[in-house]
């Protein structure tokens, strides 16, 4: 989560600084789609990681550590 804020704030930051400086055109932020971007990373991120684990979590601990 602080990852993706971080992220999406630097992107905000960058995005900005073209847009005035080099672009010469105003930018307006927003914050919708920053927040989903925020949003769907930690979601995909979770679901990734307890979907890698069912199997270790479904099995006895002392058949998972004599694999290792």
């Amino acid at each position: 989560l602080v990852a993706g804020v971080v992220g999406s704030g630097l992107a905000a930051v960058a995005a900005w600084y073209v847009m005035n400086y080099l672009m010469e055109v105003k930018y307006v932020p927003a914050a919708g789609p920053i927040l989903a971007g925020v949003l769907i990373t930690v979601l995909l991120t979770v679901t990734v990681g307890v979907l890698s684990t069912l199997d270790v979590l479904a099995a006895k601990p002392l058949q998972v550590l004599r694999e290792e």
